[in-house]
């Protein structure tokens, strides 16, 4: 794969935090994209198309996670990733 690296920072708003069953959408809708993607939360990067380790990214309200997509659907991979965290968020109970 080639292309430069898209990063878009997500910060976790829902007072629930971020949790197994959004990371595990998160990595189901990762994988129907052919470019890399990584998700970073302090220092700590993982294979963000893997459900096992996208459970190491369970967060806390506050918490920001650096989404980066790198190959040829870069741009869309990351606006539907993005938009997708930020839904998944919306619908949770307040």
């Amino acid at each position: 794969m080639s292309g430069e690296t898209l990063r878009q920072i997500v910060r976790i708003v829902s007072p629930n935090g971020l949790h197994l069953r959004p990371l595990t959408a998160f990595a189901q809708r990762a994988q129907q994209f052919e470019s890399r993607i990584a998700v970073t939360k302090e220092g700590r990067s993982v294979d963000g198309k893997s459900p096992f380790e996208m459970f190491l990214m369970v967060s806390p309200p506050g918490a920001e996670l650096i989404i980066e997509a790198t190959g040829p659907d870069a741009q869309t991979a990351l606006d539907t990733l993005t938009a997708l965290l930020e839904e998944i968020q919306a619908e949770e109970p307040q």
